[in-house]
């Protein structure tokens, strides 16, 4: 019997076009890149309105006055999926997050064996650090979302400082994954 290389849980949130096309390419595609198991977790807005965590998006995106094209959930999410697909994995395992997006559209091109042994052997890559665009991008300056959240009073600081990119990260299972997750929650 050959050793337990563990799964994948590839997770991903997906609201309406383009993204749904984009969160099928994903699933599609990855089973090819990859000689592990794969457990899928594609959830839409509709699937995670069952959640016990979901009032608190739905609090959000009542407060939401549209000023673009976003929703008012503000991706405030994407812990909560992430952390349901953490729980769920076995020891061995590690959770994938990557957003859908409209601009990434073709899936997975590459082996992503070499990359989950790498988050197994560091423990978490939490994704990416921007460096190349300020904080001030329309998408995270808007103040009032701060002081609805509680975090008015470091609003300041946190948007002159290089910034995580949370659009794609991945966790091993271990302490540092799990406080991470639930301090993200």
């Amino acid at each position: 019997m050959g050793e337990d290389r563990g799964a994948i849980h590839l997770v991903n949130l997906a609201n309406g076009e383009p993204y749904l096309s984009s969160q099928k390419r994903l699933v599609e595609t990855i089973r090819s890149q990859t000689s592990r198991e794969v457990v899928v977790h594609a959830d839409t807005l509709e699937t995670i309105k069952d959640r016990p965590w979901y009032p608190f998006m739905e609090e959000l995106n009542k407060n939401w006055h549209q000023h673009g094209r976003r929703d008012g959930y503000f991706c405030a999410w994407k812990p909560f999926v992430i952390r349901d697909a953490y729980i769920k994995m076995g020891e061995n395992d590690v959770v994938y997050y990557t957003d859908s997006s409209k601009y990434w559209m073709h899936g997975f091109r590459a082996n992503v064996d070499t990359f989950v042994d790498t988050v197994k052997e560091r423990g978490m890559i939490p994704g990416s650090v921007g460096l190349n665009q300020p904080n001030w991008n329309n998408l995270c300056d808007r103040r009032h979302i701060w002081d609805m959240l509680g975090a008015g009073h470091l609003y300041d600081r946190a948007m002159l400082k290089p910034h995580m990119l949370a659009s794609w990260v991945a966790f091993a299972k271990n302490p540092q994954s799990e406080a991470l997750l639930n301090d993200w929650c």
